[in-house]
């Protein structure tokens, strides 16, 4: 802007010099009208180049303008597209705000059930009693309808199919005495395999035939989980119809305490 003041102020003092110039200077004009009419012409062509001139630096001071204009809306234009990413960036940062103090709620959130599941264990009176004394049935695994062996978790979500059809019933798991899971133990020591887990199933619904989704921790797919029933004081092996992440899908056609047992081999079953 000082530049464009400083041409328009050049211009408009040349031709003002180069006038007042010609007609301060008294002595250079002759007495004849001819020298008259010569001085004169002089004048208006010292004139008329300081006029070009002055509409030269106008033309320049225009396009100088016309520059400053253009970029000062083009500045306006960044200015708002700058603005416009701040403000989602501030929307982003905002989102991302509420989405930490939702996981630092879950997080805490978790932590407090740690900390209860742990005052359980500690505050458990009620253990399987015999070999698996280390485990105990706390008020967790009862709401959640689980049994803890060894580390590892079998519970029943519901939805057993009965008699081939789909229902909300739930198999009820429980704590075997302590006999039960010694027997379990000596079982699968002599299959050269390992006890997973072992519980009660129980229920009050009549069946001839039920498919029985089993959540078991540790196991994954390919696992040789064998699934043995303890009936009439012998242990028989029931057939296993998926066994995946977490989950041993178990035949039955009785309620009793079945053992969850990894074997180097499974054996086929069918009824």
């Amino acid at each position: 802007m000082k530049k464009i003041l400083a041409l328009m102020l050049a211009g408009t003092m040349l031709v003002f010099s180069a006038v007042c110039a010609y007609a301060a200077d008294g002595s250079s004009i002759p007495g004849t009208p001819s020298a008259e009419a010569s001085y004169w012409r002089s004048v208006a062509e010292q004139a008329q180049k300081a006029a070009d001139t002055a509409n030269s630096l106008a033309s320049e001071t225009k396009d100088a303008l016309d520059k400053a204009n253009k970029t000062i809306e083009e500045t306006k234009n960044t200015n708002k597209e700058m603005q416009k990413q701040l403000n989602n960036y501030a929307k982003l940062a905002q989102q991302q705000s509420s989405q930490i103090s939702k996981l630092n709620k879950q997080a805490g959130d978790y932590e407090n059930k740690l900390k209860a599941v742990n005052n359980d264990l500690k505050n458990a009176s009620a253990g399987r009693g015999g070999s698996s004394g280390n485990d105990v049935r706390n008020q967790m695994l009862i709401r959640n309808n689980a049994v803890s062996y060894g580390g590892n978790i079998v519970g029943q979500g519901g939805h057993v199919e009965i008699n081939g059809g789909k229902s909300n019933v739930t198999f009820i798991v429980g704590v075997p005495d302590g006999g039960t899971m010694t027997s379990a133990t000596a079982l699968a020591a002599s299959l050269k395999g390992s006890l997973v887990n072992c519980v009660t199933v129980t229920s009050t619904v009549a069946f001839k035939s039920a498919k029985v989704n089993f959540y078991v921790t540790g196991v994954t797919a390919g696992d040789n989980i064998a699934v043995y029933q303890a009936q009439n004081g012998k242990w028989v092996q029931l057939p296993t119809a998926e066994i995946r992440q977490d989950h041993v899908v178990v035949n039955m056609t009785r309620y009793g305490t079945i053992a969850f047992i990894r074997v180097p081999v499974l054996a086929s079953v069918t009824y």
